[in-house]
């Protein structure tokens, strides 16, 4: 079942297309959001928006595997939640005890 609303069909179809627009609409539509979430999660503030981009450049490279089983939404954040408890297991990582 698709549960993508008609306005993120049509950006992502622009997105696919190559429509020059259709990228900026997209990213302006979600990059707020997803940038106050990452903010809450992480203390840098250029980190957060690091993760962002890369939730961003995640949502790109999988375009062709994203059926719209979920709102275009919830799609990035799933990537974005994934990119943040990365950031976290690598900085976990290289602490030394």
């Amino acid at each position: 079942m698709n549960k993508l609303t008609e306005a993120e069909r049509y950006l992502l179809d622009a997105v696919k297309r190559g429509d020059e627009q259709g990228w900026p609409q997209l990213v302006e539509r979600y990059q707020g959001r997803l940038l106050a979430f990452a903010r809450s999660r992480v203390r840098n503030n250029s980190d957060a928006e690091d993760l962002v981009q890369e939730a961003f450049i995640g949502l790109l490279r999988g375009l062709d595997k994203f059926r719209g089983d979920s709102s275009l939404e919830t799609y990035l954040f799933s990537i974005l939640r994934r990119r943040i408890i990365d950031a976290h297991r690598g900085k976990a990582r290289g602490v030394c005890l």
